[in-house]
């Protein structure tokens, strides 16, 4: 402390100031520079409607359709949904409004989908507002689940349900709850043209902030964990929620997933242009710059692959959608800019009149994950979506320059001011330099005095300090706090999506992603790959080289690169058969089972009417070596809960025309190889049955 103290008396002002004078200039241009205008705008605003936003204007709407995607698992998200349909119903949304609650994975919890089935078509909605149900048959993640809810709105339409589908679409967390007149005000701002233009936004994202209740439960509440988590959320949402006016110099990356609205022939195109830019090519776009005309994406064949839209960015992706769209009249396309002037023209334009616009009097308010694992999981997921989102975006960021510079710029922004904030913490011990240790702390306490700023304006802002004035408790440990659950996360998550191994967050299931095409960078899986291939192709000498040995797909020799996260299976290295994989359910309590050495099949007028059936719960098992033949016209049959082991070394040969057939939730472990044999050549010690033999059945 004696050497700071000496430090600060030996320097003059001027040099202790000096090297922060650019980097907070750079800093205040780049993210705090609008603040200027919104204190503008929130100062007209107080002068010609008080502190409370201005009402909507009166009159009809467009109809809508609200989509509420959700896994649905116990009794308490089954009452949460209830609630969140129940403030979207009652919203007072001037239109007709359809709200439909897309369940991912309905079937695992059929109870629960069918209660909720049943409260929807007793629920007393208000006039004109309208509540359906649907699921999907197993997880797929959220895009998907959203998929599946314009699919199910579709047949209803088809049925007569609805005339037509809305023009107006609306995205809604499950965990959330509407303030007044949120919905309305939202289409308000994506059905106003920009000024002296024929344009309207593309989507509009809403003001996310943390209920009262979740961050407040009373001064013990606040000095537990889950009280300064909450309170330190509900404080960096409102400095967040100043971001989203994108009036910055450089354009919001992405709308915010509680609450956004976009116009529903955007959103119905997002899967056709998933697998469209599967299809672009490095080719394409060389030849685009060389004159040639783009891909053409409504004569695309692609069609559709909503898998590609799931992961931790499902929202962030629709945005970067909207911005790829534009106004060509009266009509949203999402065709390739013609030429590259053409993409320069429609950068130009879309700084000015920006796709993504926000709504701050549309309010939403939100949980927050109230365990340090959670939030730290939930950070990861959010802050790092971008690597993977830009993986996917590749081939069309070439052609849309309006969502490849400020994707670009925001990434390098991100990387460059996480990684000088680490290296600094990293070498602050091993500093000697006092002036080192000095400029980190004068680094810190500027820091923290630009971050209470934003906080308090922020508050001031949405409602005021009586109102909020709670979440001004979270600056206390505010630095530290954005440290670990936002510099550290992303940090963390970039390195692991880059150089490791990919994020697995758990958000969407592994087979979506597989059929998704995709992949991820992942350096250390891809050299951890090549380096077992390589092993085995020296070892065995039956693995050729190709460009497999780095990739992420599925091959003879390796599974899929996302093979493990969520199903536990682990990377093979020795050929397989590839094969349909059937579903395999749990196999019920079986009696002791019944080995059998070799068994050959014939029936009393020839080998054509032989037949084996297996109850429920019964279980047959062959040991290793053992052999077991179904001559032709053989049948075999494994009903509901019965379960079939074969040891390794067993095997099981079908002559032609033999049959084995499975009911549901049957259970088959070890299936061997199947392979065709001479009837003459059929075990000897197998013996033939009686001349009229009753079916078999194995012993319960």
């Amino acid at each position: 402390m004696q050497e700071l103290i000496w430090y600060l008396r030996v320097h003059s002002s001027f040099e202790l100031v000096s090297p922060y004078v650019l980097p907070v200039l750079i800093a205040f241009g780049l993210y705090q520079i609008h603040y200027v205008v919104v204190l503008a705008q929130c100062l007209v605003r107080y002068v010609r409607h008080g502190v409370n936003a201005p009402p909507p204007r009166p009159g009809e709407r467009p109809a809508a359709v609200l989509v509420m995607p959700t896994l649905l698992r116990t009794a308490d998200e089954l009452d949460g949904l209830k609630k969140a349909i129940t403030s979207a119903a009652t919203n007072g949304y001037p239109g007709d409004l359809t709200i439909v609650a897309a369940i991912d994975d309905g079937r695992s919890k059929p109870a629960l989908f069918a209660d909720l089935e049943a409260w929807a078509a007793s629920f007393a909605a208000p006039p004109r507002v309208r509540v359906l149900a649907t699921c999907t048959e197993q997880r797929t993640g959220k895009a998907v689940a959203i998929d599946n809810g314009v699919a199910f709105l579709r047949r209803k339409i088809a049925e007569g349900y609805l005339p037509e589908f809305p023009p107006i679409f609306f995205n809604m967390d499950a965990d959330s709850a509407l303030g007044e007149h949120a919905l309305v005000r939202l289409v308000d701002r994506l059905t106003t043209r920009y000024a002296g233009s024929s344009q309207y936004p593309n989507i509009v994202t809403s003001n996310v902030s943390i209920a009262r209740s979740e961050y407040w439960r009373g001064w013990r509440a606040f000095f537990t964990v889950r009280g300064q988590l909450s309170v330190h959320v509900a404080a960096e949402f409102v400095v967040a929620m100043l971001g989203k006016h994108n009036l910055k110099l450089h354009l919001v990356p992405g709308a915010s997933g509680a609450l956004y609205c976009t116009w529903s022939k955007l959103h119905l195109q997002a899967p056709r242009w998933a697998a469209f830019m599967q299809t672009l090519t490095l080719r394409d776009a060389l030849r685009w710059w060389a004159g040639a005309a783009p891909p053409s994406f409504a004569r695309s064949s692609a069609g559709e692959l909503p898998e590609a839209m799931t992961g931790p960015g499902d929202d962030t992706w629709v945005t970067w959608l909207a911005y790829c769209a534009r106004w060509e009249g009266e009509d949203l396309t999402l065709e390739l800019p013609r030429t590259p002037a053409h993409a320069f023209y429609y950068l130009v334009r879309g700084w000015f009149l920006r796709a993504l616009q926000y709504e701050p009097a549309a309010v939403v308010e939100t949980k927050t994950p109230t365990t340090i694992k959670a939030l730290f999981k939930q950070r990861v997921r959010w802050n790092t979506s971008r690597v993977e989102l830009s993986q996917r975006w590749s081939p069309a960021l070439p052609f849309h320059w309006t969502l490849l510079f400020p994707t670009v710029v925001s990434t390098i922004l991100i990387v460059y001011f996480n990684s000088m904030e680490a290296v600094s913490l990293l070498l602050l011990p091993l500093s000697v330099s006092k002036g080192f240790f000095v400029h980190f702390c004068c680094a810190f306490v500027v820091y923290s005095g630009l971050r209470v700023a934003a906080t308090a304006f922020g508050v001031a802002l949405d409602g005021g300090f009586k109102k909020h004035g709670h979440k001004l408790l979270g600056l206390v440990l505010s630095v530290p706090y954005h440290f670990l659950f936002n510099k550290v996360t992303t940090f963390w998550g970039y390195v692991q999506d880059v150089f490791l191994f990919g994020v697995n967050t758990g958000f969407s299931p592994e087979q979506t992603h597989i059929k998704s095409r995709l992949g991820r960078v992942a350096i250390a899986y891809r050299l951890r790959r090549a380096f077992a291939l390589a092993v085995r192709a020296v070892v065995h000498n039956d693995v050729p080289l190709g460009w497999f040995w780095l990739g992420w797909h599925e091959t003879k020799w390796t599974p899929s690169g996302f093979e493990g996260w969520t199903t536990g299976k682990r990377r093979v290295l020795k050929p397989r058969e590839v094969a349909p994989a059937a579903a395999v359910a749990p196999a019920a309590v079986a009696p002791a089972p019944v080995v059998v050495a070799a068994v050959a099949f014939a029936g009393a007028t020839g080998p054509t009417k032989a037949r084996l059936s297996l109850v429920p719960g019964a279980r047959v098992s062959v040991a290793p070596g053992a052999r077991v033949s179904l001559m032709p016209g053989a049948r075999v049959s494994v009903a509901p809960g019965a379960r079939v082991s074969l040891m390794p070394g067993a095997r099981v040969s079908l002559m032609p025309g033999a049959r084995v057939s499975a009911s549901p939730e049957r259970r088959v472990v070890g299936v061997a190889s199947v392979k065709r044999i001479d009837p003459a050549r059929a075990p000897r010690h197998s013996k033939p049955p009686p001349a009229s033999p009753p079916p078999l059945r194995s012993a319960a």
